[in-house]
């Protein structure tokens, strides 16, 4: 049995052999071979931060795909590139009152050491790293969440507050921090303990 399909004579629409389409972005249109193309991800929607910039189609180099807005060099043929998003899980309060976004709990807590400030919670399910080392004076505030911590060193004077630490082994104070706990539950496995270094000298 021969299948015969009707063939328009006329077709509607255009065919691109050079086009960028950006989802979730700006940057879409036709481009020539070797042209530098600009893209910049889309606002996130609240509780969202820009996580990356993913090649759908073509084969090019971002320049940082990290980064909201980015370029890449027009290769020959078609591109798709796809604006990620993530959840926030923390975000860093400097003392002039800039908020800077964070969609990963380990990145989040290295620039809290660095740089010191109000490290705030957004997650349950935020893991708490080994040491708490931020400069004196910095603020740890759970938010209201449950956070887990499975050895934790404290080894700089801070104020941690807003919620509960799971203890899952044990908790440290070295001599020369003095910790203060506002409106915090410590919820331990049995096995988990804090220890107290104590300075003699």
């Amino acid at each position: 049995m021969t299948v015969r399909t009707a063939v328009p004579s006329e077709t509607a629409g255009t065919i691109y052999t050079q086009y960028v389409s950006v989802e979730n972005g700006t940057g879409s249109g036709e481009y020539t071979e070797g042209e530098d193309v600009q893209i910049t991800a889309d606002t996130p929607e609240d509780g969202k931060i820009f996580k990356n910039w993913s090649v759908e189609l073509g084969s090019v180099q971002l320049t940082d795909s990290t980064k909201a807005t980015t370029t890449f060099t027009m290769p020959k043929g078609c591109v798709i590139v796809k604006a990620n998003y993530a959840d926030i899980r923390a975000t860093i309060t400097d003392s002039e009152g800039n908020v800077t976004p964070y969609a990963d709990d380990s990145r989040a807590q290295n620039d809290w050491r660095n740089n010191g400030g109000t490290l705030t919670v957004y997650a349950d399910d935020f893991l708490l790293d080994y040491y708490m080392m931020a400069p004196a004076g910095s603020v740890l505030d759970l938010n209201g969440h449950s956070v887990e911590a499975r050895y934790f060193a404290i080894s700089n004077s801070c104020t941690i507050q807003n919620g509960t630490i799971l203890m899952e082994y044990s908790g440290y104070i070295l001599s020369n921090a003095v910790v203060t706990f506002e409106n915090v539950t410590i919820a331990q496995d049995e096995e988990a303990y804090w220890e107290v270094e104590i300075n003699n000298g």
